[in-house]
């Protein structure tokens, strides 16, 4: 049954023109994946995503999340695309941070066939206004507007760098939880693809990276592409 899946796979790949080779593996599934993927120095582990309600949704999805977790390399949560035109449009999700922003640049590698718009995303923490604000009572200016400014510098910046990339750029600010906002962004803009560049290594940034992250790959209706440099 494998073996014939993978030509079937194999099959779908060569229709698209790449070049293919398969493997059947066996073993813990997510730790074969790792490794292999690790031994055959690899850019990217994609992985299909299945109905949450199914046995194999159930199945992959904690084969995903650990992959997502301890892989050192991309990785692409598969959705099926409903553009039929085949013009695509994503979101990308920034927070500006230097490794993430290091991140985008595999996007010469592993950027979507077809994106024709990419919405370049900064969200910052509820209440934020209100806590600088306090701290820097000697500040006459409009705190709100002002953090709004400098990361619609840094959307500029960012989109200025990813210039070569032949679509057009929105730049967004939202305030707001990060989770919520990129929701409403992502169904708002009817968006194809959620583009996030990863976190450095370490226990610390798994964790946090992860409650982001893991919230994207699996809570999102479309595919999620998890830039790792």
């Amino acid at each position: 049954l494998g073996k014939n899946l993978l030509e079937q796979a194999k099959s779908l790949a060569l229709q698209r023109n790449f070049s293919v080779t398969t493997h059947f593996l066996t073993g813990n599934i997510s730790q074969s994946i790792l490794e292999f993927s690790a031994s055959s120095a690899s850019d990217m582990i994609a992985l299909a995503a299945f109905e949450k309600k199914s046995v194999g949704g159930i199945l992959i999805g904690s084969v995903t999340r650990k992959i997502i977790i301890n892989s050192d390399r991309s990785v692409l949560i598969a959705r099926r695309m409903t553009n039929a035109a085949g013009e695509l449009s994503g979101v990308l999700a920034t927070d500006h941070s230097e490794y993430g922003n290091r991140c985008f640049d595999l996007l010469n590698k592993h950027l979507p066939s077809g994106l024709r718009k990419l919405i370049v995303t900064t969200v910052y923490p509820e209440k934020l206004s209100e806590i600088l604000g306090r701290n820097l009572g000697h500040f006459k200016a409009d705190i709100s507007s002002w953090i709004r400014e400098e990361l619609q510098n840094a959307n500029s910046r960012l989109i200025e760098r990813l210039g070569w990339l032949e679509c057009s750029f929105v730049s967004l600010v939202e305030e707001g939880a990060v989770n919520e906002v990129l929701d409403r962004v992502m169904a708002n803009e009817g968006a194809d693809i959620l583009i996030l560049g990863a976190h450095g290594s370490g226990v610390t940034n798994k964790l946090i990276f992860g409650s982001i992250t893991l919230h994207q790959a699996f809570g999102q209706s479309k595919s999620v592409l998890i830039l790792r440099h």
